[in-house]
């Protein structure tokens, strides 16, 4: 287990997928009682892992600052940082099925509020950790 743990493609791969999973089980957890949204509103977590892939750069910075490469960890973090608020302007408007009318439901659209913008935003995460570990 340990060598599965220690392992850079478990840190690049796996990492990434369980933040994804700890953001549904957070989602789940954070309903009201009573919420009778559908629980695929649950799996919408792109946000959620845009912020913790900006929070794994954050914590880089003081690699970063000592090993000399603050212009890549800058990068990241401005590019994260802008994706990032796509996401939400996603979130907020474009994820939402609407009814016949253009008013959004409480209902997240499949592709454009659950898969689109999860796959994306572990793209990311795992291109980050690919910089970090492969290519450092």
């Amino acid at each position: 287990m340990q060598n599965i743990l220690s392992s850079s493609n478990f840190h690049i791969v796996g990492v990434p997928l369980i933040f994804v999973l700890i953001g549904v089980f957070a989602n789940r957890l954070g309903r009201r009682d009573g919420d009778d949204a559908p629980q695929l509103n649950d799996w919408s977590v792109g946000t959620t892992t845009l912020l913790t892939a900006l929070g794994a750069i954050a914590a880089d910075l003081p690699t970063a600052k000592t090993g000399g490469d603050f212009s890549n960890f800058a990068g990241w973090f401005t590019g994260v940082l802008f994706v990032l608020f796509i996401s939400l302007d996603n979130d907020r408007f474009r994820s939402w099925r609407r009814n016949n009318k253009g008013i959004p439901s409480n209902c997240k659209h499949l592709w454009w509020g659950v898969i689109f913008p999860n796959l994306f935003s572990c793209v990311i995460f795992i291109a980050y950790q690919y910089s970090k570990l492969v290519n450092p």
